[in-house]
This record gives C-alpha cells, structure tokens and sequence, in this order.
C-alpha cells in the first residue's frame, strides 16, 4: 500500500508567511499548481498492482477539506473517493494508515515533512519511509535512507522496496533510534550505529568509559 501526501508533495506548497496567511482563503487550495510526479502515480493507481491512498492533513478552514477533494479530482481523477484520506493537522499519519491495514502488505510513504516520516518508521518492520525533496522542506534530508526528487528516482525505490526481504531491525546505541541492521555503522567493538555521528559520539563515550 503506497500513502501520498499531497501539500508540498504533490502540489506545490510554499511555507513562508505571506502563503500560510493565504490558507485560509477561498480557492487557495483549488490553485495550487501540481508536480509532474503527479503523473507517475496516476500511472502506479492504473497499474492496480498496489493500493494508492492520497493521506493530507487539513487546516481548520471551512475551505480546505472540499477544495483538496476537488483538487483531487482535477489532477488525479484515477483516484476514488474511498481511497483519499483527509486528516485533521497534526494527527499522526501512521496510526490512521494502520487502520487500512488488512495483511503484512508493505506500507510506504511519500511526504515532504520530517515528523510523518519519522513516526512512520517507528511502526516498524514493513514501514517505508520516502522522503520528497521539493527545495523547501528538506532541511533532514540526511536522515532518510530513501529520498526522492524525480519520478525515475521513485520508480527505482519502489522497485528496491518491492524485491528486497524484509531486514531485521536493531537501535543505535548512542540515540536508541529504530534503524535496519544491513544499515547500521559498526565500530570494531561491536557497537551499533544510525549515522557517523552516532558512532563517533558512542566510541568516545566507550572510551571515557574505559578511563575510569
């Protein structure tokens, strides 16, 4: 099952003030323009091969919530109304996916914000976390091990995601973040690490602790 977020994912979706304050405005959402990774998932819903969902948040406008329906509808019209899902800001994008759940299908996420993406992979094994590098909201980009900003680049992670065996999880030993064992940084004590500073951070910390 593939969950697609749309501000900033699919639609284009500026955060600075001036934009945000217009939010709240009639057909603000009804203009946003979409990327062309639009495209390819209207090619992935025809395909049929898995379930494509349009997972989005709405702001507390009387606006939102029908205009990204209609939007939708206009850009990607594959898509049925069971299959968009629209959530109140701020509610956890993973826990309402879970609910679509039925087998130990793969889940994935495309989205552009950093907390979707990390509370999706805390659900653990079977969680797929995609980040969509749009030139806005990718300060972390470094944190994700797939990342996207082209449809050829999502095709190539789909299909890694899709042909892979599921990898058996284990925790860095300096952040205690969930991470995948073929993916970890091992010192040669053994240690398990997320990143490079993890490690860097844990064998120091090893070593002020064999200097006691």
């Amino acid at each position: 099952m593939i969950f697609v977020d749309m501000d900033g994912t699919l639609a284009k979706f500026y955060y600075h003030k001036k934009c945000l304050e217009k939010m709240y405005e009639r057909e603000y959402f009804l203009r946003l323009e979409p990327y062309k990774i639009v495209d390819y998932i209207r090619k992935l819903v025809r395909k049929g091969k898995q379930e494509v969902y349009i997972l989005s948040d709405c702001i507390n406008s009387p606006y939102c919530k029908e205009e990204k329906r209609l939007w939708i509808q206009e850009f990607l019209p594959e898509i049925d109304d069971d299959h968009i899902i629209l959530c109140k800001t701020g509610e956890n994008k993973s826990e309402i996916a879970a609910r679509y759940r039925t087998s130990n299908e793969n889940m994935i996420l495309l989205d552009d914000y950093s907390e979707n993406l990390y509370n999706w992979e805390m659900q653990g094994r079977g969680w797929y976390a995609i980040k969509f590098l749009n030139g806005i909201n990718n300060k972390s980009e470094k944190e994700y091990r797939y990342k996207v900003r082209t449809a050829g680049q999502l095709h190539k992670v789909l299909s890694e995601i899709e042909d892979k065996d599921e990898r058996p999880l284990t925790w860095c030993d300096n952040c205690g973040k969930m991470i995948w064992s073929e993916y970890k940084f091992v010192d040669g004590l053994g240690g398990k690490y997320c990143c490079d500073e993890c490690k860097v951070q844990g064998q120091r910390e090893k070593a002020r602790m064999r200097l006691r």
